[in-house]
């Protein structure tokens, strides 16, 4: 039988750090021992005192346009979801199969005094169903479970942690429940089911075309999520990260010569943004 977790809800740990002049305050998840650590996300946050994947949210900043929806894929503690909704977004849509991380949610989106935020507690796929959420043993720290690496999964081995059973819908069908205004970006960090999610949001890839944020595991991973979103003229513009990186797609013009300057004028501005940065440093 796998392994199942539990976790004690009465124990929250705190982070607060100024960025850009405000003021942040995040609770984070409660190890079920105290000498276990159960999301390397959170322990950057309280070692680093600052936004998870900072550098990668800086560039969302100067790239994504500045209203509309942003869709936080995998919001693991909200972390992203905040920084959209202080700094970009009109509204957000946090969604986490994790009821646990759902509640730390909730909760950040409280101390953070931030309206228009929803929290889904969802898994996201192209179908609608019940699935396990599950720490893989191959992803499993020394010192135990870490919430950051948990998935779905349909056939659990014996040597997974199990977190439970969880609904599962598809991005089309959570946006067709609810009224919300056109959806600007999308992050996608779902741990190797991001083809998934995609296949289940064809119509919102089709009529917004919002920008993409999807973490990606392997370069054949890669090529067929580049093939997939070709249909809507979506091209990689940037890579964040090394081990699983994330990509930043844009939808380009239909028309080649309108695409090449589209996609070189987003490159001059990638340059010259890590120029300023540089310099300022």
């Amino acid at each position: 039988m796998p392994s199942t977790i539990s976790f004690d809800y009465r124990l929250p740990r705190w982070c607060r750090f100024f960025s850009q002049q405000k003021s942040f305050t995040f609770v984070l998840p409660t190890p079920p021992s105290s000498s276990r650590e159960v999301s390397d996300v959170a322990q950057f946050m309280q070692t680093e005192a600052t936004f998870f994947d900072l550098t990668l949210l800086e560039f969302i900043a100067s790239f994504a346009k500045p209203f509309g929806t942003y869709i936080d894929c995998g919001a693991h503690l909200g972390s992203h979801s905040v920084f959209f909704k202080a700094w970009l977004a009109d509204e957000v849509i946090a969604v986490e199969p994790n009821p646990y991380l759902c509640t730390l949610i909730q909760e950040n989106i409280h101390q953070n005094k931030l309206p228009a935020t929803d929290v889904v507690q969802a898994g996201l796929s192209d179908h609608e169903s019940r699935m396990a959420l599950i720490v893989p043993q191959d992803s499993k720290q020394e010192a135990g479970p870490n919430l950051a690496h948990a998935q779905l999964s349909m056939t659990p081995s014996p040597a997974d942690f199990v977190i439970g059973s969880v609904p599962v819908t598809s991005l089309d069908t959570l946006l067709s429940t609810r009224s919300t205004r056109p959806v600007t970006l999308i992050k996608i960090d779902v741990e190797n089911h991001e083809a998934a999610v995609l296949r289940g949001a064809k119509h919102v890839l089709a009529t917004d075309k919002p920008d993409l944020v999807i973490e990606i595991w392997t370069p054949e991973k890669k090529q067929k999520i580049d093939h997939f979103l070709s249909q809507w003229g979506y091209k990689s513009i940037a890579k964040f990260g090394k081990n699983s990186p994330s990509y930043y797609y844009k939808a380009l013009s239909s028309n080649p010569l309108i695409a090449h300057y589209q996609y070189t004028r987003y490159g001059l501005k990638r340059v010259l943004r890590k120029l300023i940065k540089t310099a300022v440093s």
